[in-house]
Order: C-alpha cells, then sequence, then structure tokens
C-alpha cells in the first residue's frame, strides 16, 4: 500500500468526530449509493465486496463504540475495545486501564 492515509479516532470524542467524518466521506465519495467516485483509493482499499474505509477505532468502553461497529460500514479488525468502560473518568482510565 503506498499513499494511503489511515485514520485513527480514539475515545469517545474521537469516535463520534470520526463517524461524522466517515459519513460524509461516503456521501462525497458515493459509497453508499455503490458509485465510486474517486479519491484515488486514498481513504479506502477496494474488496470483493465494496469499500472499506482504512480506518483504525480506538475506546476502553464497548458501549460507546457499538453503534459505529454495528453499522457493517468498517472491518470488524479495525476495533480495538477494552472490556470495560471508563465512564469519561481520565482518573480511572489512566490509573485502572493505562
Amino acid at each position: 500500500m503506498s499513499g494511503g492515509i489511515i485514520n485513527l479516532h480514539v475515545g469517545r470524542g474521537g469516535n463520534r468526530i470520526g463517524a461524522g467524518f466517515w459519513d460524509l466521506l461516503n456521501v462525497e465519495h458515493g459509497i453508499c449509493a455503490g458509485e465510486y467516485r474517486g479519491a484515488g483509493e486514498v481513504f479506502y482499499r477496494q474488496t470483493a465486496s465494496g469499500y472499506v474505509s482504512r480506518a483504525v477505532w480506538v475506546d476502553t468502553d464497548p458501549w460507546a463504540i457499538s453503534k459505529i461497529r454495528s453499522d457493517g460500514r468498517f472491518a470488524p479488525d479495525s476495533f480495538i475495545v477494552g472490556d470495560t468502560g471508563c465512564s469519561n473518568n481520565w482518573a480511572h482510565a489512566y490509573l485502572q486501564e493505562g
């Protein structure tokens, strides 16, 4: 792979912004409509079933990322999820999880 961009979305805020980014990018490039309109294979990789985003999703809370995961638009191996959430508590995440 040369010239590809991998988007890294971390935490609840990063995942929400990332989901909005991919929604917009899919509309701009016709991914949802089934007609790909370019981007030079920069944001997507082509598979037998269509185009898959080049993104990695990271969160300690499996609930927070479940909606993005259930959409089916992203590869199942692009998610790194913890077993327990930190409930927006930085100190807990830093001391217990990190």
